[in-house]
């Protein structure tokens, strides 16, 4: 809901909507995924628009997902409309960092919040009761902050090296 505010505030055309296809990539080909991309865009092309709504990645979704649903609309409407879509690799017009951002957000939320607690990298590391559930809870975001969260002497689990390895899957 913040986010929707945050942008009507701002008149920036992003932020609250959701809207998807219900499935799991990992039992679909490439070809499989791209057909559901442009199938659902032209579903919702009326709909959607740099200036009316902006689709964003989400959960399992990559930067290929978004250039189908990019390519697919500029096919439907006849034109070049790079501002339809966020999480576009930066080659093409993406944001640098914009991956790693809600992970950097969380570390400095984390960050502060231990200097409020007055812990230092000399006191025994903090234990987080069921810090396992933390990163879990942090879905796609969690694999960012894992790596980020390296950096600073708190410490992680092994549980995290799901989350990485995940990422590191979508890579190639």
């Amino acid at each position: 809901m913040w986010m929707t505010w945050k942008c009507s505030v701002a008149d920036i055309p992003l932020g609250g909507g959701k809207g998807g296809i219900i499935c799991d990539p990992h039992n679909l080909s490439e070809h499989e995924q791209e057909k559901l991309c442009r199938g659902w865009v032209r579903q919702i092309a009326r709909d959607i628009g740099p200036v009316r709504d902006v689709p964003a990645p989400d959960v399992m979704t990559s930067g290929q997902h978004m250039l189908w649903i990019m390519d697919e609309y500029q096919t439907i409407m006849g034109g070049q409309y790079p501002g339809l879509i966020t999480g576009k690799p930066v080659e093409l017009g993406g944001s640098r960092g914009r991956t790693e951002a809600t992970g950097y957000g969380l570390i400095y939320i984390l960050r502060e919040l231990l200097k409020e607690m007055k812990w230092t990298s000399q006191r025994q590391q903090p234990r987080f009761k069921d810090s396992e559930m933390l990163l879990a809870m942090l879905l796609n975001y969690s694999s960012n902050m894992a790596e980020q969260l390296s950096q600073y002497p708190v410490g992680t689990n092994q549980k995290h090296d799901v989350f990485l390895q995940q990422k590191n899957r979508n890579k190639t």
